[in-house]
C-alpha cells in the first residue's frame, strides 16, 4: 500500500467526538514587570508582519498554515496548507 492510495473508511463514528481548534496569531516573550503593567488599549506587538500565515493546531499538536479573513465582522482562518 502506498501513502497515496485511498480508503473506504467509514469515519460518521466521530461525528460526535470534540476537538480544540487553536489559532496562534503570534508569540513573545517578555518580562513578568511589562505583562503586570498592562492596561485596557495596550498593545502587545508579536513582531510578525500582518500577512503572514498563522499556525492552526489540532489537541495541540501542529494540524494546518493558514490566513486571517473577515467575514461578516467576524474573524476566521482560511486553511492554506496542511501540516504533513
Amino acid at each position: 500500500m502506498t501513502d497515496n492510495e485511498n480508503f473506504d473508511i467509514d469515519l460518521r463514528f466521530l461525528a460526535d467526538v470534540n476537538l480544540n481548534i487553536t489559532v496562534e496569531i503570534g508569540k513573545i516573550t517578555k518580562l513578568f514587570k511589562y505583562i503586570y503593567n498592562l492596561k485596557e488599549g495596550d498593545i502587545i506587538d508579536l513582531k510578525k508582519p500582518t500577512e503572514s500565515l498563522v499556525d492552526i493546531y489540532l489537541n495541540k499538536e501542529p494540524f494546518a498554515q493558514g490566513e486571517i479573513v473577515v467575514i461578516n465582522e467576524k474573524y476566521g482562518v482560511r486553511i492554506i496548507s496542511l501540516a504533513g
